[in-house]
């Protein structure tokens, strides 16, 4: 196994060179690994697609039969995050999913291409968690509130209500900042590191 994985290394490294095969090759290995991440992150969308159509569904429901126009307001909130998310890592998984059709390229430019593209969608996700978590907490503990006093005006006029809605949102924001990094890590962490070995190799 080790003199293929060599010879397909070699085969590579005279591709880039200059010696143009008629098609790139690519190990079966490497072509199932490079797929899986494709899989991977079309989960990740399905996951994104369900909470857009659970907020926008959540949205137009209470357009029609709520009562607080606030609560539709911080709907709206969640419903334009969720979208934001999408536009984030739409793009990159259509590239991805392009790639792995065609197979283009040598065998460096295509550990280069999955690479940056893993690597964006995941530092883009880990920001908006660090950022988006704490004013989702915040949305949530005021959504509860709004709902069945009427008003915001309710959690502004009490300190301690205003005070346990910050803290509520520092300690959430942190712990999601925290388990995005780590899903992200379960989720793509054997994939960066096939991306990064195998980089490492051809240097």
């Amino acid at each position: 196994m080790e003199d293929i994985e060599k010879l397909w290394r070699e085969i590579n490294m005279q591709t880039e060179a200059g010696e143009q095969p008629a098609e790139p090759v690519f190990m079966p290995s490497a072509q199932n690994m490079f797929a899986e991440m494709v899989r991977k992150v079309r989960h990740k969308l399905w996951f994104i697609y369900a909470f857009t159509a659970a907020f926008g569904g959540w949205l137009l429901w209470n357009m029609l039969f709520g009562q607080s126009r606030e609560t539709t307001y911080l709907l709206l909130a969640m419903f334009l995050f969720s979208l934001v998310n999408l536009r984030l890592v739409l793009p990159y998984y259509l590239r991805m999913k392009k790639k792995s059709v065609s197979m283009s390229g040598t065998f460096r430019e295509t550990l280069q291409f999955y690479h940056q593209q893993l690597t964006t969608i995941i530092r883009q996700e880990n920001r908006m968690a660090t950022f988006f978590t704490p004013f989702s907490a915040m949305i949530g503990f005021a959504y509860a509130i709004i709902d069945d006093k009427g008003s915001i005006q309710f959690i502004l006029d009490r300190n301690w209500l205003l005070l346990t809605m910050v803290i509520t949102g520092i300690v959430v924001g942190a712990l999601g900042a925290w388990m995005a990094v780590w899903m992200n890590r379960v989720a793509f962490g054997k994939y960066l590191d096939y991306l990064k070995e195998n980089l490492r190799q051809m240097e």
